[in-house]
């Protein structure tokens, strides 16, 4: 995970989706590839995701925008698909935001 500041924009969140510890092809996520983030005041906000490739390597990411990552602390984060086989999360991604001056 890159380090990571208050109000940052272009910082890349990636997480791999697994099924029996093993990446689960999540290609056919068409329509619904999320992170949904947890700021540390408990504010969600979920996130459109793109493949990092093809989905085959269970890799999902969200590159950061204007005024999401919005507050210093510890934020947690979770990816989440739907894919023919069902609907299927990430484990939760735990990354610290650091306070500007």
């Amino acid at each position: 995970m890159p380090d990571v500041q208050k109000d940052d924009i272009g910082t890349v969140f990636r997480l791999t989706l697994k099924n029996a510890g093993l990446p689960l092809d999540v290609s056919s996520a068409t329509v619904t590839k999320d992170l949904i983030f947890t700021a540390p005041s408990g504010t969600k906000v979920t996130k459109a995701a793109s493949f990092t490739t093809d989905g085959k390597n269970g890799q999902i990411q969200y590159v950061s925008t204007t005024g999401v990552i919005n507050e210093a602390g510890m934020w947690r984060m979770q990816g989440s698909v739907v894919i023919t086989a069902g609907t299927f999360k990430s484990s939760l991604a735990r990354f610290d935001v650091g306070a500007n001056l």
